[in-house]
């Protein structure tokens, strides 16, 4: 996965988890990187380790993709970046609790994130690859997005947009060397429960075996951009629970398990 003429790749939600390791593994492959998340501390931290581990020039942009104007000032930003050949729209959160539950602002922050910002931004980014005509576009869903998932309707259903825009966009540019590939992880070692939102959230309750590390996410992720997979799910474990959760003869049994009776 080299990078052709140093062009640079741009990261969403770069700061931690699965983009600051996408973000370690394009710098090791000579991308130059524009990186983007929240936290630019976190941010800044990593540009300037990758800078000293590699010959690449790294820039860091601070931006809140929940929010509309930092969208379109991000969306400013790629229009004027020149030589893109890889994207990764990583941002995202979860959140606990029944949809009533859960703040109507939060469930419109998660679609500006989710949808919004990485639709915009995957708009932004092909003015520059359809250029070339070539060029890779990862966007990290989830396995909630392919299974019924009880509790979290709006991130399993964001998760699922992105599944959907993945795949009718690899049908578009089906005639480009452009890759478009919706990531489905399951559960990752990353911050992604660490937030205030999964407060009393207990990790050890889930068995240590359903755990993935971030870097073998994105090791599998890279893997599947030479078999040109659209759709990608990580780790057998997870492509089982998949499997067994949509089959018409386990599925609904697995799912009153789960999520009990209604």
């Amino acid at each position: 996965m080299s990078c052709p003429e140093n062009f640079t790749g741009i990261i969403t939600g770069a700061s931690s988890g699965i983009g600051e390791c996408f973000a370690r593994e394009l710098a090791k492959n000579n991308y130059n990187l524009l990186l983007i998340a929240r936290r630019e501390e976190k941010l800044e931290q990593l540009a300037m380790e990758l800078e000293d581990l590699y010959d690449i020039a790294t820039e860091v942009f601070p931006a809140d993709l929940g929010k509309t104007e930092d969208i379109n000032r991000v969306v400013e930003k790629i229009k004027n970046t020149e030589s893109i050949y890889f994207l990764v729209n990583n941002a995202g959160f979860a959140t606990r609790g029944s949809f009533v539950d859960v703040d109507s602002d939060k469930h419109k922050e998660m679609i500006s994130v989710h949808i919004t910002a990485s639709t915009l931004i995957t708009h932004a980014v092909l003015l520059s690859m359809l250029e070339r005509k070539e060029g890779v576009i990862i966007n990290v869903a989830s396995i909630s997005g392919l299974i019924k998932n009880r509790g979290s309707p709006n991130y399993a259903s964001t998760k699922a947009y992105m599944i959907k825009f993945s795949e009718m966009l690899a049908l578009e540019m089906k005639r480009t060397n452009i890759k478009v590939q919706a990531l489905c992880p399951g559960y990752t070692h990353t911050e992604f429960h660490s937030v205030r939102d999964f407060e009393g959230f207990n990790k050890n309750a889930i068995p240590s075996f359903l755990w993935m590390k971030s870097e073998d996410v994105v090791s599998k992720s890279i893997r599947s951009l030479r078999k040109n997979k659209v759709i990608v799910v990580t780790g057998r474990k997870n492509k089982f629970f998949v499997w067994i959760v949509n089959s018409k003869i386990f599925g609904k049994l697995i799912v009153r398990i789960m999520f009990g009776k209604r």
